[in-house]
């Protein structure tokens, strides 16, 4: 397998992992790998191309304040976005989010 090949194959599994809901260590015990690995390649697979290039479609209101944009889920989230910040800092960020 490329290196390509690889970087590919852990994006498709760290995908399926952000939607999966799981701990890392349950979906790599579900599919038969190392968690060694996946926790390589989670960190080395960069949080754009593996977040925001295939985002989880949620529901979410927008609304513009003053301060920045604020997002609401209707599971009850809210976040508070300043106007000057990065999309790489708002790729992380969203990563965290349960």
């Amino acid at each position: 397998m490329t290196r390509s090949q690889k970087h590919q194959h852990w994006q498709r599994h760290i995908r399926a992992w952000h939607r999966s809901g799981l701990s890392q260590a349950a979906y790599c015990e579900a599919h038969q790998l190392s968690l060694a690995s996946f926790g390589y390649w989670r960190k080395r697979c960069s949080v754009s191309s593996v977040v925001c290039s295939a985002p989880a479609v949620i529901p979410v209101l927008r609304e513009t304040v003053p301060s920045g944009t604020q997002l609401r889920s209707p599971g009850g989230w809210q976040i508070l976005l300043p106007v000057e910040l990065d999309t790489t800092v708002l790729c992380k960020l969203l990563m965290r989010l349960p």
